[in-house]
């Protein structure tokens, strides 16, 4: 019985056009694009190729630079330090504003940056009973040097105005960058560097059905850069080392599918999502939708199941063929609850409760069919079993 991936926020699963041409290339061999040699430039050509296809996804213009990178881990780090690498080098005092629903990944390098520089004020933003963008806003006190909003989130699913943010970065606080992880978003809605308003934005190849281990960190005109990486002239020395030749192909290769599915994988992605949530709430009528934003991500459901623990149902639906997800991180092997949902202001049961469903833009009907029916299934089980105790 095949898995049915109803966690695709996670990890989108390897698109077949992405396997065919990865296949291809291993066949005619993997050289070093630095190598003169027609074979290197050979390599070099993919990656051109692959860099194009991002262009043409992001419609990046040809002032900003896309420099590969292993993934959004390292994308997000990258952005956050080099934007602050001066800082902490001379130990100014600068500010950093973020949201505190962000990736870890943008919250542990802000950390680290501040550890780094005691003088670096930062500025986590909890929405309170106004959106993350009224209070980023809000928050804004001119000296900025550095502010993180992502597109969207990979917890909950909604979808931020980041470029509300930057209108009021060019009126309040000029000399500010805007980062935004656009991991979630992209190949899921209609998205582009240039709506977004970002000086520096993050995308994740696994995401999107490319391989895993790669992903890269867009660089507009507007933003600074200091290499973390140094030691080779690779990626314009932006960022050295040899690059992942598979990979990025792997990645150009999903960017062009994103572009030319865009539309039909959303109208699938919203099916999916609509289908899997009337069964849901009319067969388990405590079930309720953690987020109600208006502008959300076509394809993601974060459920709160009141005794429900969320630990639970992803193994009782593992065990089914199903796989789902929790807001929970696991840290030393004990589940803990996420920081997203507390974030948003519920408690830490509550937050325990919460499950993630993410979908593809490719199921099949008799996919949903089964995988919704295993979580109802599931799901009732293990509520009419906490009732009986």
């Amino acid at each position: 019985m095949n898995e049915i991936n109803f966690d695709a926020n996670a990890s989108y699963g390897v698109l077949p056009e992405v396997t065919d041409e990865v296949n291809k290339l291993l066949k005619t061999g993997i050289h070093n694009p630095s190598s003169l040699h027609f074979a290197g430039q050979r390599a070099r050509g993919i990656l051109d190729q692959a860099r194009q296809s991002i262009k043409d996804l992001l419609q990046v213009d040809d002032n900003s630079r896309i420099v590969f990178t292993s993934g959004a881990t390292e994308s997000n780090n990258m952005a956050v330090f080099t934007a602050l690498k001066a800082y902490c080098k001379t130990k100014q005092s600068a500010k950093v504003l973020y949201s505190e629903e962000e990736h870890h990944s943008v919250l542990e390098a802000i950390s680290l940056a501040k550890e780094l520089n005691p003088s670096l004020v930062v500025n986590g933003i909890k929405r309170g009973s106004y959106t993350v963008e009224e209070q980023l806003i809000s928050s804004l006190s001119g000296d900025e040097k550095l502010i993180c909003l992502m597109a969207a989130n990979n917890e909950t699913g909604e979808v931020y105005n980041t470029r509300q943010v930057k209108n009021a970065i060019r009126d309040l606080a000029r000399s500010a960058l805007l980062h935004v992880d656009a991991v979630q978003v992209v190949g899921r809605i209609p998205f582009s560097i240039e709506s977004s308003g970002a000086d520096t934005l993050t995308i994740s190849g696994h995401k999107i059905g490319a391989l895993s281990g790669i992903g890269a960190l867009i660089l507009t005109q507007s933003a600074m850069w200091h290499p973390l990486l140094v030691g080779g002239p690779q990626e314009r020395r932006l960022r050295a080392g040899t690059e992942n030749v598979v990979g990025i192909h792997s990645l150009g290769v999903a960017a062009r599918c994103a572009l030319e599915k865009l539309e039909k994988r959303r109208q699938a992605m919203l099916a999916a999502k609509e289908f899997a949530w009337r069964r849901i709430a009319a067969e388990i009528p405590a079930a309720k939708l953690v987020t109600t934003a208006k502008e959300c991500l076509p394809n993601t459901l974060m459920i709160h199941i009141p005794t429900l623990i969320s630990s639970d149902l992803i193994v009782a639906c593992d065990l089914e063929g199903v796989l789902i997800s929790s807001g929970a991180a696991c840290a030393s092997g004990k589940p803990e609850p996420s920081h997203v949902l507390l974030a948003l202001g519920m408690s830490r049961e509550s937050a325990k409760e919460c499950v993630r469903l993410s979908f593809k833009g490719e199921h099949t009907n008799e996919e949903l069919e089964r995988g919704v029916a295993s979580f109802i299934k599931a799901a009732k089980i293990l509520v009419s079993g906490k009732g009986s105790n």
